[in-house]
Formats: structure tokens, C-alpha cells, sequence
């Protein structure tokens, strides 16, 4: 994956928050988290700033990576600069302790969500549902 930003450099083709979020979504979805981190720091070396869909890719890596705290604290580094989490974000962390079983951190992420003003979709109660029946 790295090659394919070196060969774009080459070319001098400038990869853009799409090109990375390809690439980061591929390492997310099977729980590379350690490649997920070189592309995400490549792409903040680039001066391309994340947005909640980039922070909901790499949630999603530390859930399927069984570490939901992880998850959790890239809710807190997007607050600090400024990147409002949305549902999907929100709701990603929420199915990481449920994944868990960790229903009591589940329920405060939920209230976290809340209280910032992101309104739950089915999806999130579909989440909270699966978790407690596990």
C-alpha cells in the first residue's frame, strides 16, 4: 500500500483524503492497526486533516482489534482539534464494548454521544441490542 503513495509521489500525483482513507480503510477492516497508523500519520504528514469519517475507519480497526479503549480515545483526540464525532463514530465505539461484553462503558459512550448533541440512529440501538443480548 506505502508503494502505491510512493509511485503517486513519483508521478507527482498528490494523494488526497480519499486516496487515504482507501488505504486506511483496507488495514481498519482486518485490524492492522500498526499500518493504519504509518498511513494516518503519512497522511497528517501531508497536511491532509482527518475528518469523522477518517476517525470512524480507524475506530472500526481497533474494534475488529478487540481494543475498544483505543476506539474510545480517538473521541478525545478529535475534540481536542476540533473534529466533531458524528453517529458513526460514536456508534462504532459503542459496538467496541459491546464486542467486549463491557456494557456499563457501552451505555457511556451512548451518554457521551447524547450529550454532545448526536442524535443515536437505528443502527446505534440495533449496537446497544446485540451488545446486551450477548
Amino acid at each position: 500500500m506505502m508503494q502505491i503513495l510512493g509511485l503517486m509521489e513519483q508521478f507527482g500525483i498528490k494523494a488526497d483524503i480519499v486516496t487515504y482513507s482507501h488505504q486506511l480503510n483496507t488495514f481498519s477492516s482486518v485490524g492492522h492497526m500498526a499500518e493504519c497508523m504509518k498511513v494516518f500519520n503519512k497522511m497528517i504528514e501531508a497536511g491532509i486533516e482527518p475528518d469523522p469519517q477518517v476517525y470512524s475507519i480507524l475506530a472500526k480497526g481497533y474494534v475488529r482489534a478487540q481494543q475498544p479503549e483505543k476506539a474510545e480515545e480517538l473521541l478525545l483526540q478529535m475534540s481536542q482539534i476540533g473534529v466533531r464525532p458524528n453517529v458513526i463514530t460514536f456508534t462504532t465505539v459503542i459496538s467496541g464494548w459491546c464486542s467486549v461484553a463491557d456494557m456499563v462503558s457501552a451505555m457511556r459512550v451512548y451518554e457521551k454521544m447524547c450529550k454532545s448533541g448526536v442524535h443515536p440512529n437505528l443502527r446505534t440501538f440495533e449496537t446497544l441490542i446485540w451488545g446486551y443480548s450477548e
